[in-house]
C-alpha cells in the first residue's frame, strides 16, 4: 500500500492526474508486478502550456491508475510471449498500450528491463531512474507467468476505491483479490452499502458475475492523518 501512496503521490505532484495509485503484486512471493500511477491529465503534447485540470474533464478512464497498471502487465506479457517465440507473426504489427508507458520514477523501477517492442514514449520524456533511492524498494517480479487470463491470481493494491469502469476490468482480469484504502461512495464500484448517494454495487461478489475478487479495506491507511497531501479528498471517479 505504501507504494500505491507513493505512486499516487508522484502523479499529483507531476500533473498527470489524480492522487490515485495501483499496485500489482505477486501473492507468493511478494513481488511487485507492476505500480502505476493516476495520469487522466497528462498529455503527450510538449506544447501545452500547462497539463488539464479537473475543470477541464475528467475523462480518459482508460488512463485511471487501475487501467493502467493492467495495461503495464499487458505489455510485459505481450513481451515475455514475443520473446518466448509465441505471437511471431504479429511482431511487426503489435504495438504496448499507451497508457501502460512509465511516466514517472516509480513506476519506472518496475519496468522490465527488456525494452518495450517499440518505444512509445521516444520524446515524451519519460522518467530514468539515477539515484539508488529503489535500494529500498520492494522486489520486482521477473520471469514467465503461466498462459490465461492477465492478472490470474495476482493482488492489487489501490489507494481509492476504483470507478465502476475499473471495477468490471479488474474483475474481466481475474484478480485474486483487492485491497482498497479510501471508499468512494458517489462512484465506486466495489463498496455495497446502500444509501443516498451511494452506488451500492457491490460488484466484487456479484453472484451474475462469471468472477468475484476477494476484497478489503485497509482501513489503517484510511484512517491515518497526514495522507491528504498524497491523496485527493473530493469524490470523483477512480
Amino acid at each position: 500500500m505504501e507504494l500505491a501512496l507513493t505512486a499516487a503521490g508522484q502523479s499529483k505532484e507531476y500533473g498527470h492526474g489524480r492522487g490515485v495509485g495501483a499496485v500489482v503484486v505477486e501473492p507468493h512471493t511478494g513481488a511487485v508486478v507492476a505500480v502505476a500511477g493516476d495520469a487522466r491529465w497528462w498529455s503527450p503534447d510538449a506544447q501545452l502550456p500547462h497539463p488539464p485540470t479537473a475543470d477541464q474533464g475528467e475523462g480518459k478512464p482508460e488512463w485511471h491508475a487501475v487501467m493502467r497498471v493492467i495495461a503495464m502487465v499487458a505489455n510485459k506479457e505481450l513481451r515475455r510471449r514475443i520473446n518466448a517465440g509465441g505471437h511471431l507473426k504479429f511482431k511487426d504489427t503489435c504495438t504496448e498500450t499507451p497508457s501502460g508507458r512509465a511516466l514517472t520514477l516509480i513506476e519506472s523501477h518496475y519496468e522490465e528491463e527488456d525494452e518495450p517492442l517499440r518505444d512509445l514514449s521516444a520524446g515524451l520524456g519519460n522518467i530514468v531512474l539515477e539515484n539508488s533511492s529503489i535500494d529500498a524498494l520492494p522486489e520486482k517480479r521477473t520471469g514467465p507467468r503461466g498462459e490465461g487470463y492477465l492478472c490470474s491470481g495476482l493482488d492489487i493494491y489501490l489507494t481509492h476505491e476504483p470507478c465502476v469502469c475499473c471495477a468490471m476490468a479488474m474483475i474481466h482480469s481475474r484478480f485474486r483479490a483487492c485491497v482498497f484504502a479510501r471508499r468512494m461512495y458517489g462512484s465506486g464500484g466495489l463498496s455495497a452499502e446502500p444509501g443516498k448517494n451511494r452506488l451500492g454495487y457491490g460488484l466484487f461478489w456479484r453472484r451474475e458475475l462469471n468472477w468475484r475478487v476477494v476484497t478489503f479495506q485497509h482501513t489503517l491507511v484510511a484512517t491515518q492523518e497526514g495522507e491528504e497531501g498524497r491523496m485527493d479528498t473530493e469524490i470523483f471517479h477512480a
